[in-house]
C-alpha cells in the first residue's frame, strides 16, 4: 500500500524543508514582530532560541523524521493566555501571517493551504469561548453539579464540529480524571444515579465512545 506523502516529502524532502524553514521562520516572525496587534507577545523573549524551536516543531508537524522536544502548544502558550489575553484573534492574524509567508516563499495554494490546516488544529487552545466551557465542565464535575453538567453537554452538541471534537475529548479526560478505572458506561451510570437525564445526552453526545 502506497504510503501518503508528508508535508516534508513534498516540500522536497527534509534538506530541501530545513531551508525552507529556516526562510519562513525568519520572514514569519519579521512579520509577527512588524504587526503591533501581536508583537507585545514577544516583549523579552530571545527570539534567536524561539525561531529555534518553531523550525524544529514546524519541522516535526509536517512530517519530518526528527522528534520535537519541546513543551507542547498549550504548555508553551499558558502564561500569555491566562495572564496576557492571547486569544482566537491573535492566533487567526498569526495563521494569516504564515499563510502570507508561505506565500511569499513561492509555496503554490495547494500546499500552502495544508500546511495552514496543520497550523489551525492548534486554534482551539486559543478560543477564549471554547476554554471558558471547559472550565465550566470542569466546575460542573468538581462541584457534582449534574444539572450544570447536563446543561453544558447539550450546549457542546450544538457547537460547530470543530469545537464538538475538543470538547468531547476534554470531556472523556475529564469524566476518566474524576472517576479512574472506569469504562464510560460505568460513568454514565454514575451519573444518572445524580441526574438520569444525564444518561442519554451523554451517550448521545460521546456516540460510539460510551460502548
Amino acid at each position: 500500500m502506497n504510503k501518503k506523502p508528508t508535508l516534508v516529502e513534498k516540500m522536497g524532502g527534509p534538506l530541501a524543508m530545513s531551508g525552507l524553514l529556516a526562510s519562513a521562520v525568519e520572514i514569519f516572525y519579521s512579520k509577527l514582530l512588524g504587526d503591533p496587534f501581536i508583537a507585545y507577545f514577544f516583549e523579552g523573549v530571545d527570539m534567536t532560541r524561539l525561531m529555534k524551536k518553531q523550525a524544529e516543531f514546524l519541522a516535526f508537524v509536517f512530517g519530518g523524521p526528527d522528534k520535537y522536544r519541546g513543551k507542547d502548544i498549550a504548555e508553551a502558550h499558558a502564561t500569555l493566555i491566562e495572564e496576557r489575553g492571547l486569544n482566537e484573534t491573535h492566533f487567526d492574524a498569526m495563521a494569516g501571517h504564515f499563510r502570507d509567508t508561505l506565500h511569499e516563499l513561492g509555496v503554490d495554494k495547494d500546499l500552502t493551504q495544508e500546511c495552514v490546516d496543520v497550523v489551525l488544529t492548534a486554534r482551539p487552545i486559543f478560543d477564549s469561548q471554547l476554554r471558558k466551557e471547559k472550565l465550566q465542565i470542569a466546575e460542573a464535575l468538581e462541584e457534582h453539579n449534574y444539572k450544570l453538567l447536563t446543561q453544558k453537554i447539550n450546549e457542546i452538541q450544538a457547537e460547530e464540529d470543530e469545537k464538538v471534537d475538543d470538547l468531547k475529548k476534554q470531556l472523556v479526560q475529564m469524566l476518566h480524571e474524576k472517576m479512574p478505572g472506569k469504562s464510560l458506561n460505568d460513568i454514565c451510570a454514575l451519573l444518572g444515579k445524580h441526574d438520569p437525564q444525564c444518561i442519554p445526552q451523554l451517550q448521545a453526545l460521546l456516540g460510539d465512545e460510551h460502548t
